[in-house]
């Protein structure tokens, strides 16, 4: 997984809130994942149909 972006809270409503979401997730010792399936914004992976080409 490559390493998380850095954000400036300052720059920008939506950076200030990734920044203290990331923030209290972190301090909550808390994955990406485990909030976005409690909120239902999780993305499932799904394997690709091969019989579709895909």
């Amino acid at each position: 997984m490559p390493d998380p972006k850095d954000l400036d809270p300052t720059t920008s409503p939506i950076a200030f809130f990734g920044y203290e979401l990331r923030r209290y997730r972190q301090e909550a010792g808390l994955s990406q994942g485990r909030p976005a399936r409690r909120t239902g914004f999780a993305v499932k992976r799904e394997e690709p149909d091969v019989s579709r080409g895909g």
